[in-house]
């Protein structure tokens, strides 16, 4: 081993490989802090576009619920008027044969009775043509009033069309259901009618009840169609069972 300036050649080497390492490592760590810049970068870059996206889908997800709300208020809105008579809020044809086989499958499971009252209007046409449709309209949402009014919150009462208006609810004996259309026609008949129509509001009512007269709606309502036309027939304000 030789010298030169009083260091040996092999301290030399030792030296110029130590610097080499150190400039190495240096240039190890540059690179590494720039990786990490273009990391932390990317990472902001990335965090930024999820913000941004969770907004948007923040506000898409509030766009989509405040259209599915108005669908289903409109939807039910809908099958609400679908269901309802618009001139006296009552329950229609339609709801009436739904809701009286929805009871009368009750009445079958829980072995009870159900009466149907069919309630006519008397003198309807005489009124419409004497005082006008107006005048009849009245006389309509004036005995719709009166029908709920007059039974309980339990039974049901629907406006079958026209001047004819369909009432049932569960009863315990086929008196009872005398009685109910007995407190119908009462009621009714204390009505007021217009200052102008010297007619006095009154019904007709049939009554049938199951099981007696049937287990089917369209024979409950053609056996109590059929007493109400008897009852017409009869005397206007009476009321009968089939």
């Amino acid at each position: 081993m030789t010298a030169r300036d009083g260091i040996p050649a092999e301290q030399r080497r030792l030296r110029a490989l130590r610097r080499k390492i150190a400039e190495a490592e240096a240039t190890l760590l540059a690179l590494q802090a720039s990786i990490d810049a273009a990391r932390g970068n990317a990472g902001r870059e990335v965090i930024r576009g999820m913000a941004a996206e969770n907004q948007r889908l923040t506000a898409a997800n509030l766009v989509a619920h405040q259209a599915t709300a108005t669908a289903y208020a409109a939807l039910e809105k809908a099958v609400h008027a679908s269901r309802t008579d618009p001139l006296t809020g009552l329950l229609n044809r339609l709801a009436l044969w739904d809701r009286l086989e929805h009871d009368l499958n009750l009445a079958r499971r829980n072995g009870s009775m159900l009466v149907v009252c069919f309630v006519d209007v008397d003198n309807f046409k005489q009124v419409n043509d004497t005082l006008g449709h107006a005048v009849g309209d009245q006389l309509l949402q004036g005995i719709a009033r009166t029908l709920v009014g007059t039974v309980r919150a339990s039974d049901t009462v629907c406006r079958l069309g026209g001047d004819e208006f369909v009432v049932f609810a569960p009863i315990s004996t086929r008196e009872d259901g005398i009685q109910l259309a007995a407190k119908i026609t009462q009621a009714v008949s204390r009505l007021r009618m217009p200052a102008s129509c010297e007619l006095a509001a009154s019904v007709s009512v049939g009554v049938s009840s199951y099981p007696h007269d049937g287990n089917t709606v369209g024979a409950l309502l053609g056996k109590a169609d059929e007493a109400m036309y008897r009852v017409k027939k009869a005397r206007p304000d009476a009321a009968s069972l089939d």
